[in-house]
Order: structure tokens, then sequence, then C-alpha cells
């Protein structure tokens, strides 16, 4: 079985072991997810044929590498969809991995 937790988790347990005062994380709750699924609650998953969020993520770079249009469909179920951007001819959502890269993406704003 293998399991994922959100980086925000790991952090916090970080801190836990760094403090060491357990009346301050009392109320911590740990989700642990088994796959499909992720995020801080367990609240993810991909409906799709990829077996892991690995898999996925690997999948996306090397699709995103390449000027196909499946990254498009792929991409509007992992994008900030309600911020749309006018790029050239087309018109597309953010994808996650486009927030604070240093680079302009929408110049509709």
């Amino acid at each position: 079985m293998a399991w994922s937790v959100s980086i925000d988790i790991v952090e916090r347990f970080e801190m836990y072991l760094a403090v060491n005062n357990t009346e301050q994380w009392s109320s911590e709750v740990f989700y642990n997810c088994s796959e499909p699924f992720f995020g801080t609650y367990c609240q993810y998953s991909f409906t799709s044929s990829f077996d892991s969020f690995s898999d996925y993520v690997e999948f996306s770079f090397s699709m995103h590498s390449e000027d196909n249009s499946p990254m498009k469909s792929l991409t509007d179920n992992t994008c900030y969809q309600h911020l749309t951007c006018n790029r050239s001819a087309q018109s597309f959502c953010l994808d996650w991995r486009e927030i604070c890269d240093g680079k302009i993406d929408c110049y509709n704003w």
C-alpha cells in the first residue's frame, strides 16, 4: 500500500518534532491518504488511467514540453479554471506550474 501526504502536513510534523510540545499539536489530524487519493484531506484523485500522482506529473511535464493538443484537455482538469488567460489566439486556464514561475502568462489583466 502506498501513502501520500501533502507538503504542509510534512512541514507541520517537522515543527512538531522540533518543538516537542504535545499540547500545542494535540488537535492536529493526519489524513493518511491511500492511492489514488491525495491532498490535505485526501480530497483529490485523478479520474484517468494514471496509477499514481507521480505518473501523472511525469506525463504532464513530458506533454507540456511538446506542442500537443491533448495537453489542453489534460490541464483543464488540473488548472485554475477561474483565471482565464487569452494567450495569442487561444484561451487557456492557468496550469498549476505556471503560477509564480516568473513568466507573464496572462495578457488580459
